[in-house]
């Protein structure tokens, strides 16, 4: 499988120290001494061709690597989403104002105030490597979703 130099990003770099104990007649771990370091690259990998999914998860596996998690899917281009999920949620908004003003026999005047709040929601899926060898893994992306909440006041006036 090929990842592209733009889709491999270390996320975090680290050594810490490895320590000897040595528990006193009490056993309180009070004698401490290092022995050695451990160290940690985190490396983040971002594959656009889901096909080749099964056979990166083979190389980084054959490659030796320790700890995995993901796959995370997203969306390449995620604004056509979200600007979708606002037109939506601006006419929910509108019609429920427009409900709540002919329960109190009333019409909406006008928009006071918008406020967004954006999350993007994805179906999540952890990948879990045992000791034995695992055949490919199927890597199937589900349903990724883009959602936006929207709180919009309304001036409500008389008919």
């Amino acid at each position: 499988p090929t990842v592209a130099a733009r889709d491999v990003r270390t996320r975090e770099l680290g050594v810490r120290p490895r320590f000897e104990r040595r528990a006193n007649e009490y056993n309180d771990d009070i004698h401490r001494r290092i022995v050695g370091y451990v160290a940690t690259n985190n490396v983040e990998l971002t594959l656009r061709d889901l096909d080749q999914a099964s056979d990166l998860l083979d190389a980084l596996l054959s490659a030796r690597a320790q700890n995995m998690g993901g796959p995370q899917f997203s969306l390449a281009e995620p604004e056509p989403a979200r600007a979708a999920a606002r037109r939506d949620a601006v006419a929910l908004a509108r019609r429920e104002a427009e409900e709540y003003a002919a329960a109190l026999g009333m019409r909406v005047a006008r928009v006071l105030r918008v406020s967004e709040r954006s999350r993007y929601v994805s179906t999540d899926g952890s990948i879990i490597v045992t000791g034995s060898r695992i055949s490919a893994a199927p890597i199937e992306p589900g349903e990724v979703s883009t959602m936006v909440t929207v709180w919009v006041d309304f001036a409500l006036a008389p008919e």
